[in-house]
Order: structure tokens, then sequence, then C-alpha cells
């Protein structure tokens, strides 16, 4: 379980990458 949450929180984190350049270039 502990390494699905490992990956589960790097996913997110990735997301939250992308969701952030997705607002920038929408600028």
């Amino acid at each position: 379980k502990k390494k699905m949450q490992g990956g589960f929180r790097s996913i997110l984190s990735h997301g939250n990458v992308v969701k952030s350049a997705i607002l920038q270039r929408m600028r």
C-alpha cells in the first residue's frame, strides 16, 4: 500500500506541474 501511495503522490505532483504550465500558457 505504501508503494501505491508514493506513486499516487508523484502523479498528483506531476499533474500540478502540468496545471501550472497550462495556466501560465493561457496568461
